[in-house]
């Protein structure tokens, strides 16, 4: 899958099914407001407990600090604009390279609920009310729900098209084999073909000498009939010769 492309399922069709009221945007924007400058405390808390999973010197010092910043942005886009498809493109964008580097989809999760943690803490310091602590942070729970949905629906997805792929390399191998043996086959028939007029020329061959021995054998037959024959001329000459004196 590329990075950032969507799944088939919208935010608004989510946010239906979690949030049939249409009341956690607003909630989550109350989150951010209580926070204030200390969301940034939710992106370092994700980043730290990543990087406890990793190692560190795999990264230069410009990657880490990147990876820092785009955790804390993601979160103030995840409060600040919650029915958005924008930080679920975040969210997707930064599994590619967490599962590319081994981080299992469980680590995901726990990075998830490490933050929901860390908003309760700061809400227990900064919203006197008890009530509306209490909204808000079960707000906070169903927001983590949503993105636990995601990456899951995202990892599902991945898994999918390295099927996909595996499968479609299979093919490849198969038709790759399946062109060999063809080849193969092709060879033994013109090899066969070509060992059959080997032994025709050879039986031929075989053939014009015995012809050619047979003619051989006939011609010095007849060159000895020919001696003999002329052997009895030469003594009926002699003969003839005695005879006439």
């Amino acid at each position: 899958m590329i990075a950032g492309e969507s799944d088939t399922i919208s935010m608004a069709e989510r946010l239906r099914e979690f949030d049939p009221q249409g009341t956690l945007p607003g909630l989550a924007r109350g989150i951010l407001h209580y926070l204030g400058d200390r969301v940034d405390e939710l992106g370092d808390a994700s980043f730290e407990l990543f990087m406890s999973r990793v190692d560190p010197a795999d990264f230069s010092a410009s990657e880490l600090s990147a990876i820092r910043q785009a955790s804390r942005d993601f979160h103030r886009h995840l409060l600040g604009d919650f029915a958005g498809e924008g930080w679920s493109e975040e969210l997707r964008s930064a599994m590619i390279n967490s599962l590319a580097r081994g981080v299992s989809i469980r680590t995901q999760i726990v990075l998830i609920n490490h933050v929901v943690d860390k908003v309760r803490d700061i809400l227990s310091e900064v919203v006197p009310d008890r009530d509306e602590r209490s909204e808000l942070l079960a707000a906070m729970r169903f927001i983590s729900l949503v993105e636990v949905e995601v990456c899951c629906a995202f990892y599902a997805d991945t898994i999918r098209e390295q099927d996909r792929i595996a499968r479609q390399n299979q093919r490849d191998k198969f038709s790759e084999v399946a062109a060999a043996a063809e080849q193969s086959a092709i060879a033994m028939r013109e090899a066969a073909h070509t060992s059959s007029g080997l032994i025709r020329a050879i039986e031929e061959a075989r053939t014009e000498v015995d012809q050619a021995a047979d003619v051989a054998a006939l011609a010095s037959q007849q060159a000895g009939e020919a001696v003999s024959v002329s052997s009895a001329l030469s003594d009926h000459a002699q003969s003839i010769e005695s005879i006439l004196g």
